[in-house]
């Protein structure tokens, strides 16, 4: 969450005037994160909420995920939910860029994770599928196995040696899984695709009060999404894999959502896609960052020891 748009107190007003909510009362921009422009709203009624400019997102991208954020949201996901407009549209424009209005939650960001986090949010990932299922609309994963093998080809992407070998060798290492996985029957449908910590906010009762940034999800298996739940919550202190959060977030999501026989079986080796699909990413983000004379934010460095862990693991 950034400022790019500026926007005035009249601007905001006028924006909310579109709304049944009430008057402006406050507003303040959000300056954490690096995508989207934020401001906290207050209202005169005491009501927060939070309002969003999409400097990267299409019209047409938002008009499937915020009706699809509203659908999780009544049928019993733990979410920000878009408000819709007297029109009954979630969506406005400003200045040529798409915006909307989310409920404010209370809640806050765990840096240091327990089991218990782990658990509890595979009990989310898993509700997120499942309530996923009716809704109509369909989008394919951005960040796929397709996405994998364009940036492998890409002639642009700045590889270090290591990190060329280290990508091949894993991809060499998927490449014939991925028609056993398309002949399996693996139960598939909408996921997030990049549950990290900071897109969970838990409260003080280590309960998940709202996910956040679904932007990244569409189409995919759900064991892809729950094995990049587990790379994202269970590391340890050495850039491995924490065994003990591995089985309680396993835990959570099977309390909601039991898994296949075949999904067990593949679980490590959608990890170790896991690794490789962020590791790449990272290696291109660290590349832009360079160019436009920014700080490198997340190392890909990291991701490459457990991107190795994990080959190892198969390899045995």
């Amino acid at each position: 969450m950034a400022v790019y748009t500026q926007l005035s107190q009249q601007d905001i007003a006028m924006l909310l005037s579109t709304y049944d909510l009430g008057n402006l009362k406050s507003f303040e921009g959000v300056s954490a994160g690096i995508e989207n422009t934020n401001y906290k709203v207050l209202l005169k009624d005491g009501r927060y909420f939070f309002l969003t400019i999409f400097e990267n997102l299409s019209t047409i991208e938002l008009q499937y995920f915020l009706p699809l954020l509203h659908h999780l949201k009544i049928n019993g996901c733990h979410l920000p939910d878009p408000i819709a407009q007297s029109d009954g549209e979630y969506l406005f424009s400003w200045q040529g860029k798409p915006g909307a209005l989310f409920e404010c939650l209370n809640g806050h960001h765990v840096e240091v994770l327990q089991a218990i986090h782990c658990e509890r949010i595979g009990e989310e990932l898993a509700r997120i599928h499942l309530a996923a299922r009716s809704f109509p609309k369909q989008h394919a994963n951005p960040r796929g196995s397709d996405w994998i093998q364009a940036r492998l080809n890409d002639d642009h992407l700045l590889f270090k040696s290591e990190e060329r070998a280290l990508a091949e060798k894993a991809m060499s290492q998927l490449q014939g899984f991925f028609s056993r996985w398309h002949q399996s029957d693996l139960p598939h449908g909408f996921i997030h695709g990049d549950l990290f910590n900071d897109n969970c906010l838990f409260n003080d009762q280590d309960e998940v009060i709202g996910v956040i940034d679904f932007y990244a999800g569409g189409d995919d298996y759900w064991v892809y999404d729950l094995a990049i739940t587990q790379l994202a919550w269970c590391r340890d202190d050495e850039d491995g894999f924490d065994h003990a959060k591995r089985i309680a977030l396993q835990k959570g999501y099977e309390q909601v959502r039991p898994l296949q026989d075949n999904e067990r079986g593949y679980l490590d080796h959608f990890l170790l896609l896991a690794c490789l699909r962020f590791y790449l990413s990272r290696i291109e983000s660290r590349q832009i960052q360079q160019q436009a004379g920014m700080e490198v934010v997340k190392d890909p460095k990291e991701i490459g020891t457990r991107l190795q862990h994990m080959l190892d693991t198969l390899s045995r």
